[in-house]
Order: C-alpha cells, then structure tokens, then sequence
C-alpha cells in the first residue's frame, strides 16, 4: 500500500491510502518519472527517502499468542475485537475503567533511547458519543519510567490537552478556530501526534484529526503532562468514561 499526500499551501492536507498499482509484480522503486501529458507540468524540490521505521511492534493487532491477546502489547483488561474492526481481523477496545483497564506498549527502555522527534498515527474509535468540554478516553505517549507525557482526551468536538502546570485539560488549538469535527460513537477517526524537541525548552506538537483519512484538521498544543523534558519511550490507550477501539498504531522518528 501507500499513501498519497497533496495541499496547495504546505499547511492543509489532503490524504489518502491506496493499493493500486501499475504492475501486478512485487518490485521494489526502481526509478521516478514525470510525464507531462497533456498539459505539461513544472517539478522542483524532489525527493525520495526510505520508509521510517515504525517503533510499535505488531500495531496492526493482527499477531495473536497462543491465549489470543495480541503480541508484545500490555493487554490488562482490554479486549480483542474480532466482531467489528476498524481495520483488518482484530481490533482492541479498552473498557471504561480508568487507570487499571489499559492498553500499552513501550519502545524505549531509558532516556538514552526514547525519541525526542516521533510521529504517533492511530485509528480509533469511541463506544459512545462524548459531550462538550469533558475529558473522554486517554491517548498517551509515555517517557521513560512510565512517565505520562502528552496525554490527549476526547469531547464532542475533538480532543483536548491535559497541562501539569494548570492541572487541567484544555481544547487543542485548531488552526481554523472551529471545532474541527464533531466526534460520534462508531466512526473510526484518524489521528497523527507529530512531536518535535521533545528534550528541549522549545517542545512542541502539531496534531492532525481526520474522520475519513482524507479531510485532515490540524492544530497545535503547547500542553505536557511532565515539567520533565522527556523523549517518547511507549504509548498507553485508557478508556477512562467511554470505551475506545485502536488499531493501526505507528510510532516512527
């Protein structure tokens, strides 16, 4: 498969997946091309890279032990769902039981390892409709030592922040100051956690939330969980008030 991203002003994104391809073999890139066609086309700033590692190990969930918990995951409570998936034969849901129903993995053993840049993508999806300016689910990237680090929640017009210095969760900035999309029981939405410097006075993130994969919004948080300037070490999914179902879980530098 691949995905194919596209904007006019390097700022607000289209994307989408595919596994369309030209030829039925299994090639490797060889080579690009451009190909004016019709209408001619100008090219500038080109370039191919390697795919980037994905740190989560069995983050489609598909790789199940001999008891039937997915592999190399910490499973708790949480729950195979084989029913209703959002991609593939298995997804997990995690009750809503905070702090002891969760769903975890972590990457990195110590400061030394953890990533100070990483990007989290995810699909999730919520067992009930939230309401505004409430505190549903946690999706958490975790410091060393299970330290909570950037700890995100859900309410009905899209995900919050939690902030140690206030102690309290506030809404992501969206860049178009709108709620960005209205968060419904059953839809299966699409989040990516871009993290930059996260070793740094100058930390920050961006967020991009989609409920198709091809409608992005994005929005910025400047609120941490920690005072502790910490890299990435692990993920931890907590229902907390409403159930969530996540599969597809990448973490990649």
């Amino acid at each position: 498969s691949y995905e194919i991203g596209f904007s006019s002003d390097g700022i607000q994104w289209q994307s989408a997946r595919s596994t369309r391809f030209d030829n039925a073999g299994l090639l490797s890139l060889g080579r690009i091309i451009f190909d004016g066609t019709l209408t001619g086309l100008q090219v500038d700033d080109i370039a191919v890279t390697p795919s980037k590692r994905n740190y989560i190990i069995n983050g489609d969930i598909e790789t199940l032990m001999a008891n039937g918990k997915p592999a190399t995951w910490w499973v708790g409570s949480s729950i195979v769902e084989s029913t209703n998936p959002i991609l593939g034969n298995v997804s997990m849901t995690v009750p809503s039981a905070s702090n002891v129903s969760t769903f975890a993995q972590t990457i990195a053993g110590s400061a030394a390892t953890a990533l100070n840049n990483c990007e989290l993508a995810m699909r999730f999806r919520l067992a009930a409709t939230p309401t505004e300016n409430t505190n549903n689910c946690r999706i958490k990237l975790r410091g060393p030592s299970s330290v909570d680090l950037l700890v995100l929640a859900v309410d009905a017009s899209g995900l919050r922040a939690y902030d140690r210095v206030t102690n309290s969760f506030a809404d992501v900035a969206w860049t178009d100051g709108k709620p960005p999309i209205q968060m419904l029981a059953g839809t299966a939405y699409h989040l990516r956690v871009t993290a930059r410097n996260l070793g740094g006075s100058n930390r920050s993130y961006d967020i991009a939330l989609s409920a198709d994969g091809t409608n992005w919004k994005t929005g910025s948080a400047s609120s941490f969980a920690t005072t502790s300037l910490l890299g990435v070490a692990g993920v931890l999914f907590d229902g907390t008030t409403i159930p969530i179902t996540v599969d597809d879980v990448s973490i990649t530098p």
